[in-house]
């Protein structure tokens, strides 16, 4: 690549770079403020933009490519600016991005105790419209859905795998058009406004609502939309209770 001249006064100058401050970056709804960094100059083009937020926690990198750019996104400490707002001990991803949208082929994230891994997409034009396919290992869940306004709660740590979508006018209301689905297994934990033990032997789901449940393993697949769930080829064990 070149330097792009520059004249001044008569005389050209060479810029290799451009340094930017207090940029505002908006993705749908969503705005990521107080961005800076430098951008290398190319001729009749951006070459490359180094951007990282004031509290250093988000670093991106965004390359041109004809029609959509390249981007790679590194962060610690790092909470995402839209619900569920997961707070990411690390997070490492990868991918490309135009005006309509983004996908990430690459997602890596260290949270609540555990990590996940997985790809993800998401269009903010002409609705917003997430999909992902992620796998969990040891995360807890009170924290992972801390704030998200569940019909069910559990509580322990979750290793799985998971295919979701969501679509919503805006990024904001993604959440509450969210379906979910795949396999999970976790051990030592319980399950709110839910008790499996009265519902087993009373045969009524709506006597159940409201108790808890612990267990000592709990695994099976679930479905999740319009904020409730369901179950199918569960194994729980719970006290001398096993089904």
């Amino acid at each position: 690549s070149q330097p792009e001249p520059v004249v001044s006064q008569g005389r050209t100058v060479l810029v290799e770079r451009l340094h930017v401050a207090n940029l505002a970056v908006e993705i749908g709804d969503v705005r990521l403020e107080n961005l800076s960094g430098e951008a290398q100059l190319e001729t009749n083009r951006i070459g490359e933009l180094a951007l990282q937020n004031d509290a250093g926690t988000l670093k991106l990198k965004i390359v041109p490519q004809r029609n959509e750019y390249k981007l790679k996104l590194s962060a610690t400490a790092w909470r995402m600016p839209f619900k569920p707002a997961w707070l990411f001990e690390t997070l490492e991803a990868e991918g490309k991005f135009d005006a309509k949208g983004m996908r990430l082929d690459k997602l890596d994230g260290k949270l609540y105790g555990g990590w996940l891994e997985g790809g993800f997409s998401l269009t903010w034009r002409p609705v917003s419209d997430a999909r992902a396919t992620l796998k969990f290992k040891g995360i807890d869940l009170e924290k992972l859905f801390n704030g998200v306004d569940l019909a069910l709660s559990l509580q322990g740590d979750i290793h799985g795998k998971f295919t979701a979508v969501a679509v919503g006018q805006t990024l904001s209301t993604l959440p509450d058009g969210l379906r979910a689905e795949g396999s999970f297994a976790t051990k030592n934990g319980q399950i709110n406004h839910f008790d499996f033990v009265q519902a087993t032997r009373s045969g009524s789901r709506n006597a159940s609502r409201g108790g808890v449940t612990k267990f000592e393993e709990f695994s099976g697949r679930v479905r999740y939309e319009q904020q409730a769930y369901q179950f199918s080829n569960l194994n729980l064990i719970s006290g001398v209770m096993k089904t």
